[in-house]
Protein backbone atom coordinates (compact mmCIF):
# COMPACT_ATOMS: atom_id res chain seq x y z
CA UNK A 1 0.00 0.00 0.00
CA UNK A 2 1.18 3.50 -0.73
CA UNK A 3 1.19 6.72 0.85
CA UNK A 4 0.55 9.43 -1.03
CA UNK A 5 1.00 11.75 2.17
CA UNK A 6 4.55 10.63 2.51
CA UNK A 7 7.31 12.82 0.60
CA UNK A 8 8.99 11.36 -2.07
CA UNK A 9 12.61 10.77 -2.20
CA UNK A 10 13.34 14.02 -4.75
CA UNK A 11 11.77 16.18 -2.65
CA UNK A 12 13.68 14.36 0.71
CA UNK A 13 17.04 14.68 -1.52
CA UNK A 14 16.37 18.35 -2.79
CA UNK A 15 15.82 19.66 1.00
CA UNK A 16 18.95 17.28 2.55
CA UNK A 17 20.67 19.37 -0.91
CA UNK A 18 19.16 22.92 0.61
CA UNK A 19 20.29 21.99 4.32
CA UNK A 20 23.65 21.12 3.27
CA UNK A 21 24.45 23.69 0.75
CA UNK A 22 23.34 26.72 3.08
CA UNK A 23 25.68 28.82 4.13
CA UNK A 24 26.54 28.42 8.26
CA UNK A 25 27.59 31.92 8.29
CA UNK A 26 25.65 34.94 6.45
CA UNK A 27 28.09 37.75 4.92
CA UNK A 28 27.50 41.05 6.02
CA UNK A 29 28.24 44.41 5.20
CA UNK A 30 29.72 46.44 8.65
CA UNK A 31 30.86 50.06 8.82
CA UNK A 32 32.23 52.03 11.54
CA UNK A 33 31.51 55.57 10.48
CA UNK A 34 32.73 58.44 12.36
CA UNK A 35 30.42 61.17 13.42
CA UNK A 36 27.10 58.75 12.47
CA UNK A 37 26.19 57.92 15.37
CA UNK A 38 22.05 57.71 15.67
CA UNK A 39 21.89 57.93 12.11
CA UNK A 40 19.99 55.51 9.27
CA UNK A 41 22.52 54.06 6.43
CA UNK A 42 20.94 52.57 3.42
CA UNK A 43 22.47 49.81 1.23
CA UNK A 44 20.95 50.87 -2.41
CA UNK A 45 21.52 49.11 -5.45
CA UNK A 46 20.90 50.44 -9.29
CA UNK A 47 18.17 49.67 -11.76
CA UNK A 48 18.78 51.60 -14.71
CA UNK A 49 20.10 54.93 -13.06
CA UNK A 50 17.78 55.04 -10.18
CA UNK A 51 18.93 54.10 -6.57
CA UNK A 52 16.74 50.91 -5.18
CA UNK A 53 17.06 50.50 -1.36
CA UNK A 54 17.55 47.49 -0.56
CA UNK A 55 17.92 47.17 3.12
CA UNK A 56 19.47 50.03 6.28
CA UNK A 57 20.30 49.97 9.23
CA UNK A 58 19.95 52.68 12.48
CA UNK A 59 24.10 52.96 13.35
CA UNK A 60 24.87 52.74 17.44
CA UNK A 61 26.49 55.87 19.07
CA UNK A 62 30.06 54.98 17.99
CA UNK A 63 28.54 55.09 14.16
CA UNK A 64 28.63 51.43 13.98
CA UNK A 65 26.31 49.52 11.91
CA UNK A 66 25.72 45.90 10.03
CA UNK A 67 23.57 45.13 7.43
CA UNK A 68 23.21 41.30 6.13
CA UNK A 69 24.18 40.54 2.55
CA UNK A 70 21.41 38.20 1.33
CA UNK A 71 21.65 36.54 -2.15
CA UNK A 72 23.25 39.44 -3.67
CA UNK A 73 24.93 39.26 -7.08
CA UNK A 74 28.33 40.65 -8.02
CA UNK A 75 27.67 44.57 -8.84
CA UNK A 76 27.97 47.84 -7.72
CA UNK A 77 26.30 48.88 -4.61
CA UNK A 78 26.34 52.25 -2.56
CA UNK A 79 25.83 53.46 1.11
CA UNK A 80 24.32 56.36 1.91
CA UNK A 81 22.68 58.55 4.29
CA UNK A 82 20.11 59.53 1.91
CA UNK A 83 21.33 63.24 1.97
CA UNK A 84 24.04 63.19 -1.01
CA UNK A 85 26.97 61.24 0.61
CA UNK A 86 27.98 58.01 -0.69
CA UNK A 87 30.18 55.45 -1.13
CA UNK A 88 30.05 53.05 -4.24
CA UNK A 89 31.42 49.56 -3.58
CA UNK A 90 31.52 46.11 -5.42
CA UNK A 91 29.80 43.90 -3.33
CA UNK A 92 28.19 40.16 -3.55
CA UNK A 93 27.12 37.80 -0.66
CA UNK A 94 29.61 35.68 -0.29
CA UNK A 95 32.27 37.53 1.18
CA UNK A 96 31.92 39.55 4.27
CA UNK A 97 32.98 43.35 3.71
CA UNK A 98 34.01 46.37 6.52
CA UNK A 99 34.20 49.80 5.70
CA UNK A 100 35.40 52.72 8.32
CA UNK A 101 34.47 56.35 6.81
CA UNK A 102 33.56 59.62 8.38
CA UNK A 103 30.45 59.95 8.19
CA UNK A 104 30.13 63.34 6.85
CA UNK A 105 32.30 62.23 3.90
CA UNK A 106 31.61 58.28 3.01
CA UNK A 107 33.45 58.91 -0.16
CA UNK A 108 36.33 59.59 1.70
CA UNK A 109 36.56 56.10 3.58
CA UNK A 110 39.45 55.09 4.56
CA UNK A 111 39.48 51.68 4.81
CA UNK A 112 37.29 48.97 2.90
CA UNK A 113 38.63 44.90 3.51
CA UNK A 114 36.96 41.47 3.19
CA UNK A 115 36.69 40.24 -0.13
CA UNK A 116 38.85 41.20 -3.20
CA UNK A 117 36.32 42.86 -5.41
CA UNK A 118 35.48 45.17 -2.55
CA UNK A 119 39.32 46.25 -1.68
CA UNK A 120 40.35 46.03 -5.43
CA UNK A 121 37.42 48.69 -6.69
CA UNK A 122 38.29 50.79 -3.19
CA UNK A 123 42.08 50.96 -4.33
CA UNK A 124 40.89 51.81 -8.13
CA UNK A 125 38.81 54.66 -6.16
CA UNK A 126 41.61 56.10 -4.16
CA UNK A 127 43.64 56.25 -7.10
CA UNK A 128 41.58 57.69 -9.22
CA UNK A 129 40.10 60.04 -6.97
CA UNK A 130 43.94 61.13 -6.43
CA UNK A 131 44.25 61.48 -10.25
CA UNK A 132 40.75 63.90 -10.38
CA UNK A 133 42.52 66.15 -7.85
CA UNK A 134 45.31 66.74 -9.54
CA UNK A 135 43.43 67.49 -13.37
CA UNK A 136 41.63 69.74 -11.07
CA UNK A 137 44.69 71.97 -9.82
CA UNK A 138 46.04 71.66 -13.46
CA UNK A 139 42.59 72.99 -14.79
CA UNK A 140 42.90 75.89 -12.47
CA UNK A 141 46.14 76.74 -13.30
CA UNK A 142 44.91 76.56 -16.92
CA UNK A 143 42.24 78.67 -15.98
CA UNK A 144 44.57 81.59 -15.15
CA UNK A 145 47.21 80.93 -17.69
CA UNK A 146 45.22 79.43 -21.07
CA UNK A 147 47.30 77.92 -23.70
CA UNK A 148 50.24 77.35 -20.97
CA UNK A 149 52.66 74.72 -22.57
CA UNK A 150 53.99 73.28 -19.19
CA UNK A 151 50.58 73.01 -17.45
CA UNK A 152 49.32 71.39 -20.92
CA UNK A 153 52.57 69.13 -21.02
CA UNK A 154 51.99 68.45 -17.29
CA UNK A 155 47.89 68.02 -17.96
CA UNK A 156 49.08 65.37 -20.82
CA UNK A 157 51.35 63.45 -18.43
CA UNK A 158 48.61 63.07 -16.22
CA UNK A 159 46.60 61.65 -18.66
CA UNK A 160 48.62 59.10 -19.96
CA UNK A 161 49.40 57.77 -16.60
CA UNK A 162 45.71 57.43 -15.41
CA UNK A 163 45.24 55.66 -18.98
CA UNK A 164 48.12 53.09 -17.77
CA UNK A 165 46.23 52.94 -14.35
CA UNK A 166 43.22 51.91 -15.82
CA UNK A 167 44.58 49.67 -18.57
CA UNK A 168 46.85 47.94 -15.92
CA UNK A 169 44.08 47.29 -13.85
CA UNK A 170 41.88 45.33 -16.38
CA UNK A 171 44.89 43.44 -17.37
CA UNK A 172 45.60 42.25 -13.82
CA UNK A 173 42.20 41.05 -13.41
CA UNK A 174 39.81 41.24 -16.44
CA UNK A 175 36.46 39.53 -14.65
CA UNK A 176 37.25 41.78 -11.20
CA UNK A 177 34.13 44.41 -11.08
CA UNK A 178 37.07 46.96 -11.41
CA UNK A 179 37.65 46.10 -14.84
CA UNK A 180 34.42 47.07 -15.77
CA UNK A 181 34.94 50.99 -13.91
Amino acid sequence: MMHKDLPGPALVAACLLFACSTPSEQSTLTVDLEGGGGRTLYLESFSGRNPVRLDSTVLSSAGSGRISLYALPMDYYRITFGDGAELVLALDSTSSVHVEAPADALFAATSVKGSPAAEGFFRFQQAAGAFDAERERIRQGLQSAPGDPALLAELNGLNSRYHELCKSTVQADPGAPVALS
